[in-house]
């Protein structure tokens, strides 16, 4: 699904105070899965898998702030790439 003037949150680390901002374009896609059986009396299987792809695709920050994009796998958990940016689009890091 695809977001125009989506707000966007975060917390001011310098001044501790929540901040509200408007982001001009998000996209959030994805699909979720679960199942749950039960083969016999004393057996219960049960599962889920959820796949989400949620991007801004453009937000720029008011007040000349820089941001870190980064990939992150999910598997490891290592960042594989980064860059420092002056907005956020899901270009910006690939």
């Amino acid at each position: 699904m695809n977001y125009t003037d989506f707000q966007v949150s975060f917390q001011d680390r310098a001044t501790l105070i929540a901040r509200t901002f408007n982001a001009q374009r998000a996209r959030n896609r994805g699909i979720e899965v679960e199942f749950n059986s039960r083969p016999t009396s004393n057996i219960r299987l049960g599962g889920s898998l959820t796949y989400l792809h949620a991007r801004y695709r453009e937000f720029t920050f008011p007040g000349g702030a820089v941001y870190l994009s980064t990939v992150l796998d999910d598997f490891s958990r290592y960042i594989i790439a980064w860059k420092l940016c002056t907005n956020m689009r899901a270009e910006d890091v690939t």
